[in-house]
């Protein structure tokens, strides 16, 4: 497969030696990165018991994943330079131990404050594992196996903010405090730590190179204000402080991304210090066209997690349990076709699993466009397992496909750029898919005596999803044009870099 032209300079990198055990610490970092992912959604069924702890409002107790999520969107995008500058081992041990200090600030918070600090801890700790399982994943295995890998990997971070609200769900409904939650995970974290010094070898091409203080300011300040800003906006669209702080966001992370590709510029050219992520991977049009893809794969992702559910439950007259099954049920077998998509991505190459992953998610949201009460749940969530197979099948793939174009000492930056683009992605979509389904609820019971209160039957909730499908089915037959782009030139994957 074609290489890009990126490639690192020579005084820099230092080859580190294969680990002696391989599978052991493959393994540790998918448990470390499922647990860092998990932890994103563990108190989402727990708020209602911190609000009437604390009396709370719904605005003030959702930074609690707010929290989380910003400080997430700032360690992700340096996580490259942090993988490059340190070892492997120092970067898993730092990850988990800050995980671990911010599930124990959670256990024993004595106030809001200090359980929005444990959270805020948890998600630096977090940004920074992802990029560390992608590209110590891809090292650890043989190229011909990259489609795989890649499809596993994002299986097992995907799966975690899945299956956390029933972990959270069942201790709950058992009469415990919403504080033990987090008491079995920091000792998981802290197990994983012990075993991880042992067993986690470095593995990075380390660099001598110094970090850029202006650009991590840059990223602190510039994506903190935008994650920040569209989580404000998506709480309500009328928000001045939600746009002043996206404004803000959008216009720092510009600046932000010229300090990039003009360090990345300069550092091929004398000894200055590093941009915290190489930007000249995008100089490559296949990988630009999917970071694009990925942010908008993000917004799917959102209007099936969050708004779907919100759709059925009142729509169909469904129970709380009935409706998550609706969502765990797709979500486990597109899990399956996305492990499918990765040995197909080995065999045959890119243009069959994007390609055809898009196609399957415009077939989904068609389908859901047309989803009526009298059809059932079975239905309707048969509709949406397509949307769901479709995201499954493309998403892994395409960041195989990026993978494939860089040399692995590049892997890194490649991951990052992919992880800041779904931060992003899912901050945007939850606002736009939010949005759209309101302005379309509120239109349909405008009319009604009583308002939204009033309204009895299901199909207005189904009918504003639709809405929401109708646009997003549009947004991605729009966006094959997209992953022609990713997919132009792929051939069937090699066993050599």
């Amino acid at each position: 497969m074609e290489q890009n032209t990126v490639s690192p300079n020579s005084r820099d990198a230092v080859q580190a030696p294969q680990p002696r055990f391989r599978k052991s610490m493959l393994v540790i970092l998918m448990i470390a990165s499922f647990l860092c992912l998990f932890n994103e959604t563990v108190l989402s069924v727990g708020n209602t018991a911190v609000m009437k702890e604390w009396g709370l409002d719904y605005n003030t107790v959702q930074w609690t994943m707010s929290g989380f999520l910003v400080a997430m969107s700032v360690s992700v995008p340096i996580a490259a330079f942090v993988i490059h500058r340190y070892s492997t081992k120092a970067v898993f041990v730092c990850s988990l131990l800050l995980i671990a200090v911010g599930l124990t600030l959670n256990a024993h918070s004595p106030s809001f404050a200090v359980l929005i600090v444990g959270r805020v801890v948890e998600g630096l700790g977090a940004g920074l594992l992802p990029s560390l399982l992608f590209s110590s994943a891809l090292k650890l295995t043989k190229p011909q196996y990259q489609g795989f890998v890649t499809a596993l990997c994002g299986v097992i971070i995907g799966l975690g903010p899945s299956f956390a609200p029933l972990y959270a769900g069942s201790i709950l409904s058992a009469g415990y405090n919403w504080r033990t939650l987090f008491v079995p995970l920091s000792i998981v974290a802290v197990v994983l730590l012990v075993v991880g010094i042992f067993l986690v070898s470095d593995i990075s091409e380390r660099s001598s190179r110094k970090l850029d203080v202006v650009s991590v300011i840059e990223s602190i300040v510039g994506f903190t204000a935008l994650v920040g800003g569209i989580n404000v906006l998506a709480m309500s669209l009328s928000s001045w402080m939600g746009w002043l702080l996206s404004i803000l966001g959008i216009a720092v992370c510009f600046l932000w991304g010229r300090r990039q590709i003009d360090l990345a510029r300069r550092s091929q050219e004398e000894d200055r210090v590093a941009p915290v992520l190489n930007l000249a991977v995008l100089r490559s049009a296949p990988i630009a066209a999917g970071m694009g893809l990925i942010v908008l794969l993000q917004v799917a992702n959102m209007g099936l997690a969050v708004v779907y559910p919100m759709a059925i439950e009142p729509g169909l007259r469904i129970s709380a349990f009935t409706s998550s099954l609706m969502l765990m049920v797709p979500l486990l077998i597109s899990q399956c076709f996305a492990l499918f998509a990765g040995t197909l991505f080995d065999r045959f190459g890119a243009k069959a699993t994007v390609l055809g992953g898009i196609c399957a998610l415009i077939i989904g949201f068609v389908l859901l466009a047309f989803a009526q009460v009298s059809m059932g749940a079975l239905v309707v969530a048969a509709f949406a397992t397509v949307a769901f197979i479709g995201v499954a099948f493309a998403l892994p793939t395409i960041e195989a496909r990026m993978f494939s174009l860089v040399k692995p000492e590049y892997i890194p930056d490649v991951v990052s750029g992919a992880q800041t683009s779904m931060q992003v992605g899912g901050a945007l979509g939850t606002t736009i898919t939010m949005g759209i389904f309101s302005a379309s609820f509120a239109a349909r019971t405008a009319n009604v005596a009583g308002g939204a209160a009033a309204v009895t039957g299901g199909q207005a909730y189904l009918s504003s999803f639709a809405t929401v499908s109708v646009v997003l089915a549009v947004v991605y037959a729009l966006s094959l044009a997209l992953a022609a782009v990713v997919v132009k030139g792929s051939k069937k994957p090699t066993t050599q870099r």
